[in-house]
């Protein structure tokens, strides 16, 4: 079995995928991608475990070639078809910061292609959001950033707001260091990331 064929067995709206930074204390419901190194927190064969076996010392059920020019998580992310409103990333921050910015640009790069309205968490230290309304609830520093120019609305409980719509330039530090006080509305026209201290 494939991992596009392990993913088609499900229906709900959260898939889970897992890196080797992942808390062993959240219990995760399937379905669950094993990537290469978060194989290792693999528990009663349930998920899929995938990768190129270079941070891995098991058997995976689907081994990449190790001279692909794209990353294990790129390959996972690649799999994930649109019925899929909430992609959980657990694991994926930490040790390599090179690592960090490609995962995120990663993901930055499937928001930007999906049709429907989808978000990825990071942990609960970065939200993702697809282009769309959003409304979430901020308590504390955040700040938004984009990989791309993005349209950005953001009004509700927070300090800084932008209550008419304005261009984020990509790669801007505009978005740094807002307050949220309470419930927030996002209205972006492309992918945004929401970081929170």
């Amino acid at each position: 079995m494939d991992l596009k064929k392990y993913i088609s067995g499900f229906d709900g709206l959260t898939i889970h995928l897992v890196g080797p930074f992942f808390k062993e204390t959240e219990l995760l419901e399937e379905p669950i991608i094993y990537v290469d190194g978060g194989a290792r927190f693999r528990k009663d064969l349930k998920g899929f475990s995938v990768g190129d076996g270079d941070s891995s010392t098991g058997k995976l059920d689907q081994t990449l070639n190790k001279e692909k020019d794209f990353s294990d998580l790129a390959f996972a992310l690649g799999c994930i078809p649109n019925i899929f409103s909430i992609i959980q990333l657990h694991g994926f921050l930490g040790f390599r910061i090179d690592h960090e910015i490609m995962n995120l640009a990663e993901v930055h790069s499937l928001l930007s292609k999906v049709n429907r309205p989808t978000q990825a968490h990071f942990d609960k230290s970065i939200i993702a959001f697809s282009k769309g309304e959003w409304s979430l609830h901020i308590q504390g520093v955040f700040s938004l950033f984009a990989f791309a120019p993005v349209e950005l609305k953001l009004s509700g409980a927070c300090d800084y707001k932008l209550e008419e719509i304005r261009t984020l330039k990509a790669l801007s530090s505009h978005g740094l260091s807002n307050k949220g006080h309470g419930a927030i509305e996002i209205h972006c026209t492309a992918p945004i990331f929401i970081f929170f201290n």
